[in-house]
C-alpha cells in the first residue's frame, strides 16, 4: 500500500506538460485530456511540445497531434519558436507528419506561414520536375540565372 502511495505521488509530481504529451500521444481519454489540458497551458508547454513533435521515436500519429497541439498553442502564445519548428517539420520524412504540418500552417492563416508553405511547395514542384526531366533542370538553372541578372543589374 505505501508503495502505491508513493508511485502515486510520484507521479503526480511529475512535469504535467511531460505528462500531457505522453497521453497526447496514447489516444483515447487520455488523449483527449491531455488534448484539453494542453489547449489551457501557456508558454511552459512550448519547449516540451517542440521536443515531442520533434521526437522521431513517437509514433507519426502521435507526432501530429503535437503539431496540431503546437497550431493551438501558437494560437494563444504567437511564440515564433513553434513557427520555427512547424516550419522545419515540412522537411519531415514522414508524409503524415507534413500533413499535419501543413494543415497546422494552413490554419494559422498567417502570411508567414502561408509564405513558408508556398515556398516549400515551390521546392518540391522543382525537384519533382527535376527528378523526371533532367534537361529541364538545365533550363531551370539558366532561367534562374537569367532572373538574378535581372534583378540585380542595375537600371
Amino acid at each position: 500500500m505505501l508503495l502505491f502511495i508513493v508511485a502515486v505521488v510520484l507521479w503526480g509530481c511529475g512535469d504535467p506538460v511531460d505528462r500531457d504529451s505522453a497521453n497526447l500521444g496514447a489516444g483515447g481519454d487520455a488523449a483527449a485530456e491531455a488534448r484539453i489540458a494542453l489547449n489551457m497551458s501557456k508558454g511552459t508547454a512550448v519547449l516540451p511540445l517542440i521536443a515531442a513533435f520533434d521526437d522521431e521515436a513517437h509514433p507519426v500519429r502521435a507526432r501530429a497531434e503535437f503539431a496540431q497541439a503546437l497550431y493551438r498553442l501558437y494560437l494563444r502564445t504567437e511564440d515564433e519558436r513553434i513557427m520555427a519548428s512547424l516550419l522545419a517539420g515540412l522537411e519531415d520524412a514522414e508524409p503524415g507528419v507534413r500533413a499535419a504540418v501543413v494543415a497546422a500552417l494552413g490554419n494559422m492563416g498567417e502570411e508567414h506561414s502561408i509564405e513558408g508553405l508556398l515556398d516549400h511547395l515551390q521546392h518540391e514542384e522543382r525537384e519533382r520536375r527535376q527528378e523526371h526531366d533532367p534537361q529541364r533542370q538545365q533550363r531551370d538553372k539558366r532561367s534562374d540565372r537569367h532572373t538574378c541578372l535581372l534583378y540585380t543589374s542595375p537600371s
